[in-house]
């Protein structure tokens, strides 16, 4: 599984839930060069994720916009977690 942490730092004390294999993730922000702060929707819960377990080459972005406009006013992208048999 991959933790999804309420720090930015490998402790177990900071678990907040736990994403399995083939579960996404909605990207907000890169908050320095080893975590993304995330949204996992299968958890309903915000947290950060070491990125070096998600993949973007099946990256999905989701666009929102107003009814009958052309014109997005949010977007989301959606990274699968890759298969790992470690906790991180």
């Amino acid at each position: 599984y991959l933790a999804l942490r309420k720090a930015r730092n490998y402790d177990s004390s900071n678990e907040i839930g736990k994403l399995k294999n083939g579960q996404t993730v909605e990207y907000v922000e890169s908050v320095d060069s080893t975590y993304w702060f995330v949204y996992a929707p299968t958890l309903g819960k915000f947290g950060y994720v070491n990125k070096n377990y998600l993949t973007k080459e099946t990256e999905v972005t989701a666009t929102w916009g107003f009814p009958g406009s052309n014109t997005p006013y949010a977007t989301r992208s959606v990274y699968p977690i890759i298969p790992q048999e470690v906790s991180t």
